[in-house]
């Protein structure tokens, strides 16, 4: 791994604004999961919030003795883990249903020990108890209990039991979990997207009778989010599809167990190991010819993901990314400032994901219509969309064609596009 510091020029320039937004008001700022150990970091951040009013706060969570050091606060809390009855009381629910503990006496020892083994981490008891939901082989749990880590106050021995969990997995599910560390720490999926990427990399088995892949990969996720891999997260509403996302220490799992196949650049740093990666994300503010040389030493890419989030939106894509990435399966540009997409985009004809979600694209080029092994073409929100190519019903794999329009009956047309292809008018 690589890494640079920020450009003084637009550190300053976060500084200023950080200073005006904070300039006479009183503040809680809450800062979960620090791990950068550099003073030099926290007096960059501490200098504009000093414009605070008297009175303001900073609550700092971190695994990490030496960050409280480096940014001498008050003398930290160290905070303990759950009881062990609590966690007994935790781990019963969770392995078993309610009243099944009586029929299975014999388990409740090496239950216990395997708690003990936890070390008052919940989401290891719940990682660990989901695992063994309403397994009664004895000699399988004797298996979970030998391979956990013995107890020690070092938060590593609960990313090994954690381990535990996901060695316990079938292949399919090791692999749709390893794929998720292409996204940052804290970042929030939807069921269906990333059902949808799984399917186009290739990650979901072929259907069985009449089972699509769609409900095979939908059974995956559930059973990752009944393991603890995943969680609702909390700033998911009514209004809006049900979001998730990966706790701290579950996505720093994935991250180790997907070193040689996740390439991603954020913070003006290269995580992974370049060379043989699959998946590639980048959330850079600028994509500069460096980074495209990293990205092209991988010609088995399968996945590129750009996300704007943290970086500088993208108005174009460079046409050499069609000519160097010829394997990608997943193409995903979502909510950036594209305005066209090159006519070497037929290039790709692997290609089954293709995310425009969100971009100000008028037209896509007629090559589009060369990707017959398109699945999947989100087009959600792209306000200034004039009309489709006229040969997309030749994209005989399409399955999934996303449009948030509105059919006028009186008109016979579609409101916001001018034409529509042949064989999708209706």
């Amino acid at each position: 791994m690589t890494e640079e510091r920020c450009d003084p020029l637009n550190l300053e320039l976060l500084q200023r604004r950080l200073q005006q937004l904070v300039s006479g008001r009183k503040f809680l700022l809450v800062l979960d999961g620090v791990w950068n150990e550099e003073q030099y970091y926290w007096e960059m951040l501490r200098a504009p919030l000093m414009a605070g009013e008297n009175g303001s706060r900073v609550l700092v969570t971190a695994r990490s003795e030496l960050v409280s050091r480096n940014m001498r606060t008050l003398p930290p809390i160290h905070l303990n883990g759950l009881e062990e009855e609590h966690c007994w009381s935790l781990f019963q629910d969770l392995a078993f249903e309610r009243g099944a503990w009586n029929r299975h006496r014999n388990l409740a020892e090496i239950g216990r020990k395997i708690v003990k083994k936890c070390q008052g981490s919940p989401l290891a008891v719940r990682s660990i108890g989901g695992l063994l939901y309403n397994k009664t082989d004895e000699e399988e749990w004797k298996s979970v209990l030998s391979d956990l880590p013995d107890p020690d106050d070092d938060a590593y021995k609960i990313l090994l039991t954690l381990k535990v969990s996901y060695d316990h997995l079938p292949l399919h599910l090791k692999q749709c979990f390893a794929f998720c560390s292409i996204f940052p720490n804290g970042y929030e999926f939807e069921r269906d997207e990333l059902v949808k990427l799984w399917i186009a990399v290739g990650l979901v088995n072929k259907p069985r009778g009449m089972r699509s892949l769609e409900n095979i990969g939908g059974k995956y996720f559930d059973y990752l989010l009944w393991r603890s891999f995943f969680h609702i997260s909390s700033s998911g509403n009514q209004q809006s599809k049900m979001k998730y996302k990966m706790p701290g220490l579950i996505h720093e799992l994935a991250q180790s167990v997907s070193e040689h196949e996740c390439l991603r650049f954020e913070n003006n740093a290269v995580h992974g190991e370049s060379g043989n990666s699959r998946y590639v994300v980048s959330c850079l503010q600028n994509m500069n010819p460096f980074t495209f040389q990293k990205i092209y030493e991988n010609q088995g890419l399968r996945a590129f993901i750009l996300l704007p989030e943290n970086g500088v939106p993208t108005k174009q894509v460079p046409n050499h990314l069609f000519r160097n990435l010829k394997h990608l399966r997943a193409l995903d540009l979502r909510q950036n400032e594209l305005v066209a997409l090159p006519d070497a985009i037929g290039n790709l004809i692997h290609l089954r994901f293709l995310n425009l979600y969100g971009t100000q694209i008028e037209r896509l080029p007629e090559s589009v219509n060369n990707l017959y092994n398109l699945q999947v073409l989100e087009l959600g929100e792209c306000n200034k969309l004039l009309e489709l190519p006229k040969g997309m019903s030749n994209l005989v794999n399409l399955r999934h064609l996303g449009l948030h329009l509105n059919w006028n009956k009186h008109r016979n047309r579609w409101i916001d596009l001018i034409s529509m292809p042949p064989g999708l008018a209706n």
